[in-house]
């Protein structure tokens, strides 16, 4: 790996690693906690503005395409429902992304497209105010589409000015 003095970025294809189900409430510390959460622990701190870290500036940025505003679909980022089957929150991650936070002392924003409509379209600003940002993409009913895309270009554009600028993401497919 090659440091270039911007913000550092990490890229994981495997997003159900970190849904509720796999989180355990009791969990208080990290040494409680299995390895995937571990990894995104550390991940954070990875990619963790420093300099915004030392100013106190713990705030995490949680953008995904997939949101409770519409409960009929799996894998919402600020979702908590309850499986049918078993009680637990399986297709969702706020559950063991806020139990991450906890115990790492940050606290979570969660903007999923619905909070822009129906498309991810931050901008730099509201990124800055963020010491790092995990984004969560697991679409699949739009993936080959230039029709309709799920995130803007002046998202994009704003999520390229925020790495430059020292501030760190991690993707999640």
């Amino acid at each position: 790996m090659e440091e270039d003095g911007k913000g550092n970025i990490l890229l994981d294809g495997g997003f159900p690693k970190f849904l509720n189900s796999f989180y355990n409430k009791a969990w208080k510390t990290y040494n409680d906690l299995s390895p995937s959460f571990k990894y995104l622990h550390d991940a954070i701190d990875f990619i963790s503005n420093k300099q915004k870290v030392a100013q106190g500036n713990k705030k995490v940025l949680v953008l995904g395409d997939h949101g409770i505003q519409n409960p009929s679909r799996w894998w919402n980022i600020d979702g908590e429902r309850p499986d049918t089957m078993n009680g637990s929150y399986v297709s969702d991650f706020k559950t063991s992304l806020e139990g991450i936070f906890k115990i790492k002392g940050y606290t979570g924003t969660y903007k999923s497209r619905y909070y822009y409509g129906n498309e991810i379209n931050c901008t730099y600003q509201e990124l800055d105010e963020y010491c790092c940002v995990l984004f969560f993409s697991v679409s699949h009913d739009n993936w080959n589409s230039t029709q309709n895309p799920y995130i803007t270009p002046l998202a994009i554009q704003s999520l390229l000015a925020y790495r430059e600028n020292g501030n760190g993401i991690f993707f999640i497919t």
